[in-house]
């Protein structure tokens, strides 16, 4: 039926998936029942995010708690998709992307959009918010399209928004070796003091990358 479901699965649980609540509604017409995907989860495994298809979009944030029980995300117009990629440690922070910007999210305080990088276009260069530390006061991710510009990393606090990671280094007295770029985070430490990412190099070959700073560098 090409309807994927969300689950739950456990060691404790003698390794049985348990389904998980199923959120969305499907395409007019379609017989079958709405996709559901359980993307990120808690370290203790206390809740599980990711998306739900809409009838209106092919992608709503959502999220489910150890219960099973799930919840549409709320806070951006009905007529733009997303999803949740990443979440902090103890699940109360969720972070992802929508209408081609980044956003974050908690009960609290509800939906937070994290913007563009300065001068970003949605359309060419679409935030994606891949890791979040620190409880949320640092979010990382990638900006950018590859079809249409050069993808570049990024990091988000509340003070100081979204800035490109290759001006934090700078600021940090930190030089890339010459070529290289960072083009995209996509984990990151609990801490945000060790971050995982996606560059080029000078023969433009595609690399990964180790960033280890401390919370000062990025002004907490």
């Amino acid at each position: 039926g090409c309807n994927a479901e969300a689950f739950r699965w456990d060691a404790a649980g003698r390794g049985i998936m348990t389904p998980l609540e199923r959120l969305g509604a499907s395409f007019p017409g379609s017989p079958s029942a709405p996709s559901n995907r359980a993307t990120v989860i808690a370290d203790d495994g206390s809740r599980v995010a990711g998306f739900a298809q809409s009838d209106l979009v092919d992608r709503w944030p959502a999220y489910w708690d150890a219960d099973g029980s799930g919840t549409l995300l709320t806070g951006k117009a009905s007529d733009q998709p997303g999803e949740v990629l990443s979440i902090s440690a103890d699940g109360s922070v969720l972070a992802g992307t929508w209408g081609g910007e980044a956003f974050s999210w908690t009960a609290a305080g509800g939906f937070v959009n994290l913007g563009l990088l300065p001068g970003g276009d949605p359309f060419f260069d679409p935030t994606y918010a891949n890791a979040v530390s620190a409880g949320g006061q640092l979010i990382f991710g990638t900006a950018g399209n590859a079809f249409f510009s050069v993808p570049r990393a990024w990091v988000w606090t509340a003070a100081d928004g979204m800035r490109d990671l290759t001006d934090v280094l700078s600021a940090a007295g930190l030089t890339l070796p010459a070529g290289v770029s960072l083009t995209g985070v996509t984990a990151a430490s609990s801490d945000g003091t060790r971050v995982l990412g996606t560059a080029t190099d000078a023969q433009f070959r595609a690399v990964t990358f180790v960033l280890t700073l401390p919370q000062s560098a990025y002004g907490l």
